[in-house]
């Protein structure tokens, strides 16, 4: 599962990379656009809208009183880790909600494999490495 993600999110930061070539600052516009070109239909929507939600449930600061930028985004996935990340494979400057977005992405993209792969083992009656 982590090396699933680590590719995903390397996909998705490498082709945000060549879509903000001229600017070197990183928002989560591009973030979006890669977004939509690497993931296929339907999971790019999806992973597309959560983003979305996230994002403005963040901005909209209905929870005042919590510490953490994953808690007012209402995200599982720590969004201070997505943004080391950007950071480590980023020189440029990043936008402030460009690791919101990240992390609404592939908690959606974790929580869709995890679903599917549970489908898999309940119709099989096992659970087998490959269908993870």
């Amino acid at each position: 599962m982590n090396q699933f993600l680590m590719h995903h999110i390397h996909l998705i930061i490498s082709e945000a990379r060549k879509l903000s070539q001229p600017s070197q600052h990183l928002t989560s516009k591009e973030l979006q656009m890669a977004v939509g070109s690497i993931l296929p239909g339907e999971l790019a929507n999806h992973a597309l809208s959560d983003g979305n939600k996230a994002f403005i449930r963040y901005s909209q600061g209905l929870h005042e009183n919590t510490e953490s930028t994953t808690e007012k985004a209402g995200l599982v996935f720590p969004v201070g880790e997505m943004s080391k990340m950007l950071k480590d494979q980023w020189e440029g400057r990043i936008g402030k909600g460009t690791a919101i977005y990240l992390a609404a992405t592939m908690e959606y993209l974790c929580a869709e494999l995890l679903e599917l792969s549970g489908n898999a083992a309940r119709d099989n009656k096992r659970s087998l490495p490959f269908l993870i």
